[in-house]
């Protein structure tokens, strides 16, 4: 990357809107390629950027979605992913799925954007600073006489509701485990792939573990899980 399209992408952050996730999926929302579209294209603009996807194939014959982000100076940057198609009765249509589907995580990588940040109208950048602590003023040393006991060490103050606490963390039941590694497991292989390594990705699992089935824990694999079966056309 470069310096005239590093600067661009600066300015694109700081105008890009927030990416709300309007689409329900079977266990909760998420954005699809014409909310990631509507959210970036404008601030793209902007800042003389511009995103291109299109299709290539290697030697041996595997297809390609490949997406470039432009800049008007000339400078860009690209990547390239394989299209992983779930073979069903309706080529086309498994085609326009996965493709559907890819074009948008790809979107969101060479943007490096998530769907879901709250854009604050640049108020954690303005905001003014908080006033200092006011201090206590400063008491007269108090001398005991010969015939007072010993100062006693002030008991420690109790603790307040105020303190912080450790964020409740929210397990699913076993039921809905079972169920999800039931719907991974329905899966065709190929497309069973590619969800095991978004879900990889998008949690930081090691590439050495060879199974996701005991890492499905929390509510937030459960979406992703969910969104990714979502966005799969119809057998």
């Amino acid at each position: 990357m470069t310096a005239k399209l590093t600067e661009a992408l600066c300015g694109f952050y700081a105008d890009v809107a927030t990416i709300h996730k309007d689409s329900r999926g079977n266990f909760g929302k998420y954005a699809d390629l014409a909310t990631v579209l509507s959210a970036v294209n404008p601030a793209l603009a902007k800042n003389g950027l511009a995103i291109v996807q299109t299709f290539d194939t290697t030697e041996n014959g595997e297809q390609l979605l490949v997406t470039t982000l432009l800049h008007k100076s000339g400078e860009s940057l690209s990547s390239r992913l394989p299209l992983i198609i779930n073979k069903g009765r309706n080529p086309l249509h498994d085609f326009g799925g996965a493709t559907t589907y890819l074009r948008r995580y790809s979107l969101l990588a060479i943007l490096n954007l998530a769907a879901g940040i709250e854009d604050d109208d640049g108020d954690s950048a303005t905001a003014a600073p908080a006033p200092a602590a006011k201090q206590a003023p400063a008491q007269p040393p108090v001398t005991a006489k010969k015939t007072d006991t010993p100062a006693q060490e002030p008991a420690p103050a109790a603790k307040t509701g105020t303190q912080r606490t450790k964020k409740e963390v929210v397990f699913l039941s076993d039921e809905q485990v079972a169920e999800l590694k039931a719907q991974v497991k329905a899966l065709h292989p190929d497309t069973r792939s590619a969800l095991v390594a978004g879900f990889k990705a998008q949690f930081e699992i090691p590439e050495g573990v060879a199974t996701i089935a005991d890492r499905i824990q929390f509510p937030e694999h459960a979406a992703f899980i969910a969104n990714f079966i979502q966005s799969l056309p119809d057998p």
